[in-house]
């Protein structure tokens, strides 16, 4: 998985005694750990959690609900590793590790906190070439700092905006908010399938002269997008290869018009006649409708 930050943050680094990491419940958080590139840059990583001064067990990978809850990634062109931790429960809540096999290592104490405004997963659908808003919750104490909205998609996750630091003009992800109701919200215009993905709202906590080194994410969007018009919003019948009673409603109405018509119309031309053709209508009616499956 690869982590890439729009914003320069202020990073756990070398070796520290251990510090403290906010998460809220149901939840995320991102912590990033930065090492010295050109010593440790091919080393093997690692993170775990630690009872009595000790790991227990590797953490990385590890499954909830058939999901990835712990994932990591050791970016060595920055010197950069980072761990992602979703779903937090009270459980998780403890001392990790992460560091340098058989070098160097930091220890970080996870607090899980609760907040009604935290721990949400939604889902939103956007149709292709239209504009959608995803809306995200913040606890209060975070309204004076610096939020994210970061999307992860195949097996990375980078940072799509930042309220810090946006381009000018006319951009297709936009950043708002509104402080008075703790929200802010992600515009995208003209969507596209590549803009879909689990999208994470997150902030980080200034500090005096810096950053704290952690972003805990308060709630999860999953991006559907799909085609301007989609037939498979209609359910179809057995065998009908896909094609949507609708539509088969419209073709028999529209054809019993015309029989209807035909037969009026004949009417006045002669009986015989118009019985002749009827019963010849009435013969390319199942062909019909075989031609429109």
């Amino acid at each position: 998985m690869k982590i890439l930050l729009i914003f320069s943050l202020w990073l756990f680094s070398g070796q520290v005694n251990c510090e403290d990491v906010t998460g809220y419940r149901k939840g995320s958080v991102i912590i990033n750990w930065q090492y010295d590139r050109l010593k440790y840059m091919n080393h093997t990583k690692y993170f775990c959690k630690i009872k009595q001064n000790k790991c227990t067990n590797e953490l990385i990978s590890q499954i909830w609900a058939g999901k990835v809850k712990f994932m990591a990634v050791d970016d060595i062109t920055t010197g950069l590793y980072s761990v992602l931790i979703r779903n937090i429960s009270k459980q998780d809540a403890g001392a990790y590790r992460c560091g340098v096999e058989g070098e160097l290592s930091i220890d970080v104490t996870l607090n899980v906190q609760e907040d009604p405004c935290c721990g949400t997963s939604l889902t939103q659908t956007a149709h292709q070439g239209h504009n959608i808003t995803l809306n995200c919750t913040y606890p209060e104490q975070y309204k004076n700092d610096v939020k994210y909205v970061f999307r992860m998609a195949n097996n990375s996750i980078h940072a799509v905006v930042t309220n810090v630091e946006q381009r000018k003009g006319k951009q297709r992800f936009s950043l708002l908010e509104e402080t008075q109701v703790n929200m802010f919200s992600l515009e995208i215009s003209n969507v596209t399938v590549e803009d879909g993905g689990l999208y994470l709202c997150g902030a980080q906590k200034k500090l005096d002269r810096s950053m704290t080194p952690y972003i805990p994410v308060f709630c999860e969007i999953q991006l559907h997008v799909t085609s301007t018009v989609d037939v498979s919003v209609f359910p179809s019948s057995p065998g009908s290869s896909g094609l949507s009673v609708p539509i088969i409603a419209v073709c028999v109405c529209v054809f019993l018009l015309l029989i209807g018509g035909s037969a009026l119309m004949l009417y006045k031309l002669g009986f015989h006649k118009s019985q002749s053709t009827i019963h010849t209508l009435l013969l390319l009616f199942p062909k019909f409708l075989f031609l429109n499956k």
